[in-house]
């Protein structure tokens, strides 16, 4: 039996061989879907998380209003419209953040709103109530975005004993 000698040449030239153009091209269409991919779902993360501290922040502000609200005398409720912004201290600098525009709405309760569920719409007092709707308002990049809290004011309510006029 005849063992076939390869010379250091020949060795040499074995092991320098390189990929073929077909396996680079499949390796470099492989890693541009990869990197692709990573990259929108970081960016789908990252606005995500963008939109749910917008929305919580907003709630936040939407819970302040009313608690502002909650404690006026019932003859100064009024409906306004103001802006908040996310960064009051950076406003002046053109980063304030996210401009929230409250718009609060004062009405007189339907009956129907008064109603118990399942029960007719008779003589209730509404004359003696508020209907207080809080909406902010606000853009995620070029999405208008909206959340509203509704509550009731009753004229003899809590701010009758929590506020005293000088």
């Amino acid at each position: 039996m005849k063992v076939p000698m390869h010379t250091h040449s020949e060795r040499a030239a074995r092991s320098t061989r390189a990929f073929t153009l077909a396996e680079v091209l499949v390796a470099a269409l492989i890693a541009g879907f990869v990197v692709t991919s990573l990259y929108g779902a970081l960016a789908f993360g990252f606005a995500s998380i963008k939109a749910s501290r917008e929305d919580l922040r907003a709630t936040q502000v939407l819970v302040q209003q009313l608690e502002i609200l909650r404690l006026q005398p019932y003859t100064s409720l009024k409906g306004y419209t103001t802006n908040i912004y996310y960064d009051p201290l950076n406003q002046t600098n053109g980063h304030g953040g996210t401009c929230y525009t409250i718009t609060v709405a004062t009405n007189a309760p339907a009956k129907s709103d008064l109603a118990p569920p399942g029960m007719p719409a008779v003589v209730y007092y509404n004359t003696n109530m508020l209907l207080i709707t809080v909406t902010a308002t606000w853009t995620n990049g070029s999405l208008p975005q909206s959340r509203t809290l509704k509550t009731y004011a009753s004229q003899y309510g809590i701010q009758s004993y929590v506020y005293t006029p000088q």
